[in-house]
């Protein structure tokens, strides 16, 4: 569950104008509430809050009623904005009778200056006063390779055990400044959609303001691409909305001098190059960023007039292969350029806060036809969008003015109470051993998917968890074929394999023809020719002797059981129909029979079905062992027996011995 911290501020009130005198001494509330954690009480300038990853922290602070109380009685609205730290912020006004706060959530760990910026409202001036305080807050950091692991790498069986490790080393962080921005995609700039993003920093030492000291350190660079400089405009403001024109718009007519290589007849971003504005680098930065020194186009610029050579790769100049065109190299090859207007003029902004840059587009201009040669025919050519696409664009400092760097150490004593092992929230394993690895033996006891979380509390109090996932299977039987619609022709075979992951050995029963049979091997065939249902019994062994055990069921069909006998035969010796035979004999397991005369006297018996196959039919016509031949006639036989279906079968009828011819 995350979490709201809850911690009371009292600080400082700061400003940043000439008219924040009667504010210095001033001092005002900040709350941030949090629960169900315990409340703190921060009552000096840079103390830090440490609150959990993921917790909302809601923000509220008195300084409207205790502006009013020092006797501001005009004052009617003072303009809040409170930037976090980590590129978010919030910006709300607050009233005699509007009251807001605002919330935010840590989505990473690290270090953060939560900076709280105010505008009220200059009895005096036109502008305002800006008014700034902050708090140092420190979002706590999951420890340093930690992790939850197990050595089951598939299943295990459910009484081994598994061996849990889990791994909590020391872990810190260090602030970072913010230096660039970047937009992914690319942002598109043009008449319509002008490009206005942030770089926010609030970790520069309080009251930090921009001087005569820093302007020839600043550099702002900005890596975009556009079909028509001369129709840009690119503006730098600084956190006290100071603002200054890097580029002016400066507009002529045909002039689309190329920043970067744009596709100039497609909707969609060419390849930038990156343009940096700094007030000296050596002799370098001597040209200011105007439509006639732009670096551009790969260091070529497209016109269209005689002496045409051949495009071989169209991919960015989006004319097609074999167009003819001319390049004109561009008049600069540095990437340097000064700002237009100098950066002194953003003395006194403070370097906490928004710096914003703006890009505008202030030409919308129709694409144009143009005609040329392609592959040696004249062809219309459209060449124009006007568009561009910023990538990213970058704020950067003297090195030292980023110092001193802000970091810090998180500990994670043990004790059997903050190192431990759990499952469905209770604690089976804890240790207050020396180390940072905590190693268990666990059985899962059952069968299924058994999740083991590994738990450490931090120094702040805090828990970090990770979770591994242990599974304990029964064994596992493949077989050969899919046990569905299966038919025995007359026979069958099927062949079960163990695939248990933790297998060492098997025990197979109920196998085979008569369901008796028994193997040990891993795999094992047997022979089905019964209908009906029939399972099979595996017990696996793991190396540590655990046994588990597994069946499957399946279903054989068979075909119909059949016995059909011939009604006439002559045993006279001619070779011709000379035996009596089944017509169709099918499905039986076991056979008996009898034929009789039309008295009743027996003159056949058949004991097994092995005797009719052994011989192959049913009745030589002989009467005795001396081979005595039956008489010419009607005789009767009945035949029964159980077949493949487990059911038991017969068939009566008659046969006629035909007379000598």
């Amino acid at each position: 569950m995350k979490k709201i911290f809850s911690v009371l501020l009292v600080l400082g009130l700061f400003c940043l104008s000439a008219q924040a005198q009667p504010f210095t001494n001033l001092k005002f509330n900040l709350t941030t509430t949090a629960k169900p954690a315990a409340s703190t009480k921060i009552t000096n300038p840079g103390d830090t809050l440490s609150i959990e990853l993921g917790a909302t922290v809601t923000f509220h602070d008195s300084i409207y009623d205790l502006l009013i109380t020092n006797k501001r009685d005009t004052l009617k609205s003072v303009h809040y904005t409170w930037l976090f730290g980590d590129g978010e912020s919030a910006d709300y006004t607050r009233t005699k009778t509007v009251v807001n706060d605002t919330s935010h959530v840590y989505s990473q760990s690290g270090l953060y200056y939560a900076l709280l910026v105010l505008k009220v409202p200059n009895r005096f001036k036109k502008d305002s006063i800006i008014i700034q305080r902050r708090v140092p807050i420190r979002v706590n950091i999951d420890p340093k390779d930690f992790s939850a692991s197990s050595d089951v790498s598939q299943s295990m069986c459910k009484t081994d055990k598994a061996v849990l490790t889990g791994v909590a080393r020391t872990n810190g962080a260090q602030f970072s400044f913010v230096k660039r921005h970047v937009d992914t995609p690319a942002a598109l700039v043009n008449k319509n959609k002008k490009y206005k993003k942030d770089i926010i920093n609030t970790g520069f030492p309080m009251w930090r303001t921009f001087t005569a000291k820093d302007v020839d350190s600043l550099i702002v660079s900005i890596n975009m691409e556009h079909s028509a400089a001369a129709d840009l405009e690119i503006r730098l403001t600084c956190p006290n909305d100071s603002s200054i024109a890097l580029k002016k718009y400066a507009y002529a007519e045909n002039d689309n001098t190329f920043m970067g290589l744009p596709r100039v007849r497609a909707n969609e971003a060419g390849k930038p190059y990156r343009f940096t504005l700094r007030t000296q680098v050596g002799n370098e930065a001597t040209t200011i960023l105007m439509n006639n020194a732009i670096q551009g186009l790969d260091d070529y610029k497209p016109i269209l007039s005689a002496g045409y050579i051949n495009v071989v790769d169209s991919s960015y100049s989006d004319y097609p292969v074999g167009t003819q065109i001319v390049y004109m190299k561009p008049t600069t090859k540095t990437f340097n350029y000064k700002p237009e207007i100098s950066y002194s003029n953003l003395i006194g902004c403070p370097l906490n806060g928004k710096w914003t840059l703006t890009v505008i587009d202030s030409v919308s201009e129709t694409p144009s036809n143009i005609i040329t040669t392609v592959n040696g025919v004249s062809t219309t050519v459209t060449v124009s969008n006007n568009d561009g696409y910023v990538f990213d664009w970058t704020l950067n400092f003297a090195d030292t003015t980023y110092k001193p760097e802000w970091s810090y150490v998180l500990k994670y004593p043990k004790s059997p109470e903050k190192w431990s092992w759990l499952e469905n929230g209770a604690s089976f394993a804890s240790t207050d051993a020396a180390g940072d690895v905590f190693t268990v033996s666990k059985s899962p006891n059952t069968v299924g998917t058994h999740t083991y979380t590994f738990m450490v509390y931090d120094e702040w109090g805090f828990q970090h968890k990770r979770t591994v996932d242990v599974i304990a299977s029964k064994p596992v039987i493949t077989t050969n074929v899919p046990l569905t619609n299966l038919k025995a022709d007359p026979t069958i075979e099927l062949t079960f394999t163990d695939a248990t992951p933790w297998w060492a050995s098997s025990s197979w029963s109920k196998l085979g023809i008569n369901d008796d049979g028994t193997a040990t091997t891993k795999s094992t065939s047997s022979i089905y020719d019964e209908k009906g249902n029939h399972t099979v019994y595996l017990v696996t062994t793991s190396k540590t002797g655990c046994q588990d055990t597994a069946s499957v069921t399946f279903l054989i069909d068979v075909d119909p059981t059949v016995a059909e006998v011939y009604n006439i035969f002559t045993p006279n010796g001619d070779g011709a129909n000379d035996l009596l035979k089944f017509k169709t004999l099918q499905g039986f397991k076991s056979l008996e029979g009898k034929i009789f005369t039309r008295w009743g006297g027996e003159v056949l018996e058949i004991k097994s079905l092995d005797e009719v196959k052994s011989r192959g039919y049913i009745w030589d016509g002989t009467i005795d062992n001396k081979g005595t031949k039956a008489s010419p006639g009607v005789y009767y036989y009945y035949f029964s027996g159980r077949g493949v279906d487990k059911e038991m079968h017969s068939t009566k009828g008659f046969v006629y011995i035909g007379a000598d011819k």
